[in-house]
């Protein structure tokens, strides 16, 4: 009972999304990655605009009165590859943009993560935990306002 109510005494409480959001490497890291979905954006919509020229160009020759029942098959089964092509780019441009996010912003949590130990540590805390995962605490606990300092922040 002493050992919790001891480490209990050593926990404290910080804002990580305040703490994120206020860092300005995130506002640079947020303009490269509206840049890049553009980008991506584009090369998607270029991608799905061919394949339905394709899809209508197959459309067209398979209501040809020469269609074979082979051809046709061998028509369905082009529809069917080209419409995977274009659900893997969809996919393929949501991972790159997923870990181009991850890339830069990596530096960024590590840099608020360090923070936190430091001001943790400087205020005798064992334990720190989100915002999100307290229902009640003292504003005292709270070591938002330290870490922000520390991170030199306004």
């Amino acid at each position: 009972m002493v050992a919790s109510t001891v480490a209990m005494a050593q926990t404290a409480y910080v804002n990580s999304q305040e703490l994120i959001g206020a860092m300005p490497e995130v506002a640079t890291a947020d303009e490269s990655l509206k840049v890049l979905a553009a980008r991506l954006q584009t090369d998607v919509a270029k991608r799905e605009e061919n394949a339905q020229q394709k899809m209508q160009d197959l459309a067209y020759e398979m209501q040809a009165p020469k269609a074979t029942e082979e051809r046709k098959n061998e028509i369905r089964l082009l529809a069917a590859e080209i419409e995977k092509e274009v659900t893997n780019a969809n996919k393929l441009a949501e991972l790159e943009l997923g870990s181009k996010r991850n890339e830069l912003l990596e530096p960024v949590y590590k840099k608020v993560n360090d923070a936190i130990g430091v001001v943790a540590k400087r205020r005798g805390m064992k334990v720190v935990v989100d915002i999100s995962a307290i229902l009640y605490a003292d504003e005292d606990m709270n070591l938002t306002a330290d870490v922000r300092k520390e991170l030199g922040l306004q």
